[in-house]
């Protein structure tokens, strides 16, 4: 598949204050698709159609679907989603750094007394998610000013935020609920930001239909809709217009074709303690849309009514505290012997091993990687490779019968056969058996 700077051509002669909602200051192509920028210089990943798992990750954030890490389709319920402040606008020492922080194991300070492996948030941790409550209580304050009849909704909000941070200063969490308390905080203040900007700064520009500068602190979305790529690029919000290459006119204004921008920063990687895998529930599977901004702002529950699992004893900590018996041994410089039988290492725990029986080699789509909670995390370049790989059976014949047989007379009569005679059909739908 060719990529926008094969298909299009660049014009450096133009400057961005000539270019109207459906030009391009930047194009790139996403297999069938041709995404358009008009006031942005970059084109992020769609991810879109397909159907994914709504999971936390590592960092109780949702991946490549979460539209409070990463640009998401339009979708009218939550078109305040398009003012999400973008991460890399706001690094340190911004005092909207805090809503991006991922807690550590560092971050979980033990209770005194208490023999369970749970704790609070580092009193630190807690002042600077503190301080994303007051900035968010003085934006509602002044929303409630300019808008006195729409701050009930988000005044809900505010209320959610504060129970928020008063939760993860004095109740007792493990870590595993803690960092999704942690992100649940950081995306309900997100929500706040962008639901205020939305409608003080950005909807009533859509009403005007003149244009206004980017502003690069937003997120953006997708749109599908040319009204609605008009009204954003009219108030500033970045927008991505996707359509197939069917209906991009020749004449269409380009300044720069670009690549993809690719999510390789986010992290897609399944929770783990010590070499345990302990993946997070799926919530909700489906294509992007409106369901996914649903799920994604559902706050999590805890699980503070089941008994906290004990520690996985790291192997550092193990081997720094041998037994009594090989005391003697080791200060002597003599390793304790072992009498237990030599165990294989394993990559992953065998615990991480679904019930359910492996996936037939038979019935199984062999271009696409099974999805497990045992592999690791699929490589998004190879993953992009392997969607516009060909695929036709026909053109690979009796690799597989010829390969066992090592002879390369074989390769030679399967050559010389048509492609359409039954023994020739035969031999092919042998040889993807053998493979």
């Amino acid at each position: 598949m060719p990529n926008a700077l094969a298909l299009f051509k660049a014009n450096s002669t133009l400057t961005d204050g000539w270019l109207q909602a459906f030009d391009a200051r930047s194009v790139a192509v996403q297999d069938n698709l041709v995404i358009t920028m008009p006031n942005m210089h970059f084109i992020p990943e769609f991810h879109h159609f397909e159907e994914e798992d709504l999971q936390a990750r590592t960092d109780g954030r949702f991946g490549i679907v979460d539209c409070f890490q990463w640009p998401q389709a339009y979708d009218e319920t939550f078109c305040h989603a398009a003012c999400i402040p973008r991460k890399e606008a706001f690094p340190y020492p911004h005092p909207l750094h805090w809503a991006w922080f991922t807690p550590t194991q560092d971050d979980l300070k033990s209770i005194p007394g208490n023999s369970f492996p749970v704790g609070t948030l580092a009193l630190d941790k807690v002042d600077g998610l503190r301080s994303l409550l007051t900035l968010a209580e003085q934006r509602v304050r002044d929303y409630r000013i300019a808008q006195p009849g729409r701050g009930i909704t988000i005044y809900s909000r505010i209320l959610c935020l504060r129970h928020a941070v008063a939760r993860l200063k004095s109740h007792s969490l493990t870590f595993r609920d803690l960092l999704i308390f942690v992100t649940d905080t950081q995306c309900l203040f997100l929500e706040i930001h962008s639901y205020i900007d939305w409608f003080l700064i950005a909807q009533p520009r859509t009403m005007f239909g003149i244009c206004t500068e980017v502003n690069p602190q937003w997120m953006g979305c997708f749109a599908q809709s040319s009204d609605i790529c008009e009204k954003f690029f009219c108030a500033g919000v970045p927008v991505w217009y996707v359509r197939t290459r069917a209906y991009i006119p020749p004449a269409m204004t380009i300044i720069t074709p670009v690549l993809l921008t690719r999510p390789d920063h986010i992290v897609i990687s399944m929770y783990m303690e010590g070499r345990k895998i302990r993946p997070f529930e799926v919530i909700y599977r489906g294509q992007g849309g409106h369901n996914h901004h649903l799920h994604i702002r559902r706050l999590y529950a805890g699980t503070t009514y089941k008994d906290p699992e004990p520690m996985i004893p790291s192997q550092e900590s193990s081997s720094s505290n041998p037994s009594a018996s090989g005391s003697k041994s080791s200060i002597l410089g003599k390793a304790p012997s072992q009498k237990k039988a030599k165990q294989r290492r394993q990559p992953y725990s065998t615990d991480a091993r679904p019930a359910r029986p492996g996936q037939s080699g038979e019935n199984r789509d062999k271009w696409r990687d099974p999805k497990m909670p045992y592999l690791p995390p699929l490589n998004l370049h190879w993953e992009a490779a392997m969607k516009i790989a060909v695929k036709d059976q026909s053109r690979y014949g009796n690799l597989g019968a010829c390969a066992k047989s090592s002879d390369p007379r074989g390769f030679q009569q399967l050559y010389n056969q048509p492609k359409n005679s039954p023994s020739n059909a035969r031999e092919i739908s042998l040889s993807l058996g053998a493979l």
